[in-house]
């Protein structure tokens, strides 16, 4: 059972009683009196060493230790805090003439973030060129689209390959690692159980998500779906990400026991209408937009076709996304009053190795 810790005062108040009773003629509750003084000091610096031992108690746990312990209880589990990468991928375009592109040349987007030539390159004439760059400051912000214009003295058309500059991530939130250390700890790995497959996926820099199939392509296959909320557009990562996940697993995951396929899931909006909104503000329909966005990032999940079970929430199962839970966000946007929900008319199937993803709402 807790054990109840005492205001100072309710220490103090004992401490005078326990004077009272050992020191004959004490008189510890009356004013101006030492012994009273003597026992709210007591008191005050006793209730400190409770406070602490309360504080010791928070640190043994994963749930509730202080941020600045979290990576004493992942270096007991071999699991360290993510740090910050930089995102790499290849610059392509063409060359007028013979051009040598020395390691350390600096390229820049768009928004004037800058990268750096990971090694010498160059052309015997005119023609293509690939050039391997990596961001000059690690983290998301480095990350770019395929087709993402870029500029490099002498190359003209430079645009980020199909792959994309991937790989760039933020160093990890203490909650996403206390949420990683709480999974781990509640499924310990071992023979390859689909759990293994969402603690191996999330120790890839940027991944936030993963959800798991198995035997997508019958005895013997798992399927991975990683997500990376907060980087790419609903979580859902280019071909260089998946093929970043794919070449860790083959690593660390259990390549000889199953064939394993990462992929990214794809976008299946939930379309919504809304009609007679009450008031139909600009600043309600705001509020609305944000509460739906965030109840189908909340709500939304990979789909897929393995078989529901209650302790495995991270498996890609048969999924719709419930008309309720639309109607549900549009009545909690402050402002609103009432609306109609024409869209969607019923619960919305999600296709296999799709996730619902956000559409903005058309307003009647």
């Amino acid at each position: 059972m807790p054990w109840p810790i005492s205001t100072p005062s309710e220490i103090a108040a004992r401490l005078r009683a326990g004077f009272d009773g050992a020191l004959n003629g004490a008189l510890a509750r009356l004013w101006p009196n030492n012994v009273s003084v003597s026992a709210k000091v007591f008191g005050g610096g006793l209730s400190e060493v409770y406070d602490y031992q309360a504080w010791i108690k928070d640190q043994i746990f994963t749930r509730t230790c202080a941020d600045e312990v979290l990576e004493d209880h992942g270096a007991d589990l071999d699991l360290p805090i993510r740090e910050a990468t930089a995102a790499t991928g290849l610059v392509v375009g063409t060359v007028s003439a013979a051009i040598a592109v020395s390691a350390g040349t600096i390229v820049t987007r768009g928004d004037g973030r800058s990268y750096s030539v990971v090694a010498d390159i160059g052309t015997s004439g005119p023609g293509d060129i690939a050039i391997q760059v990596m961001a000059v400051e690690p983290g998301a912000g480095g990350v770019a689209l395929p087709g993402t214009v870029m500029t490099i003295a002498g190359v003209d058309g430079a645009v980020v390959d199909g792959a994309g500059l991937t790989g760039g991530a933020d160093r990890e939130s203490y909650d996403s690692y206390r949420e990683r250390l709480l999974f781990f700890k509640a499924y310990r790995p071992g023979h390859a159980r689909p759990s293994d497959y969402v603690i191996w996926a999330s120790e890839v820099s940027g991944v936030s998500r993963v959800f798991v199939e198995r035997r997508p392509y019958g005895p013997g296959t798992v399927r991975v779906f990683p997500l990376f909320d907060g980087i790419y557009e609903d979580g859902i990562p280019p071909a260089g990400e998946i093929a970043r996940v794919q070449s860790y697993l083959d690593v660390v995951g259990a390549s000889g026991v199953a064939d394993i396929i990462v992929a990214a899931p794809v976008a299946q909006p939930i379309p919504v209408e809304i009609d007679e909104l009450k008031p139909n503000l600009i600043g309600v329909r705001n509020v609305i937009r944000d509460e739906i966005r965030a109840t189908v990032r909340r709500r939304g999940v990979v789909a897929g076709s393995d078989t529901p079970h209650p302790a495995m929430p991270f498996l890609a199962t048969p999924q719709s996304f419930s008309r309720s839970w639309i109607g549900q966000a549009i009545s909690n946007a402050a402002g609103e009053d009432r609306h109609d929900l024409i869209l969607p008319a019923s619960n919305v199937t999600v296709s296999a190795g799709s996730i619902a993803t956000y559409s903005d709402p058309v307003f009647s």
